[in-house]
């Protein structure tokens, strides 16, 4: 499940110090992993094409869709299945079809 979170933080300066106070954390949302997917999916129509970069596909995750660094690369693998690619060389993906794209 992955949740979609609100944070009220509190900056507080005193004499040049910065200090931050977590005052409350509220779960806005929270979805499957197979929802997260499809809605990735559809947001990233036209983005993806043979060849794309395992890092292009990272920064457009993490840009687009606040997804964390660390979880990129599952992401990435979850997305891979789902479009039905193949990545022999681990940083590029291809469509099996060969010129198939997102639509």
């Amino acid at each position: 499940m992955y949740n979609n979170l609100r944070l009220l933080i509190i900056e507080e300066i005193q004499n040049q110090n910065k200090s931050y106070l977590l005052e409350d954390v509220e779960v806005r949302d929270t979805v499957s992993e197979e929802h997260l997917v499809k809605d990735v999916l559809r947001e990233l129509m036209g983005h993806i094409y043979n060849r794309i970069t395992v890092s292009e596909l990272c920064k457009i995750l993490k840009d687009n869709f606040d997804i964390l660094s660390r979880y990129c690369c599952d992401f990435i693998q979850r997305l891979i299945i789902e479009l039905d690619m193949y990545c022999p060389d681990r940083k590029h993906p291809y469509f099996v079809e060969g010129n198939k794209q997102v639509a």
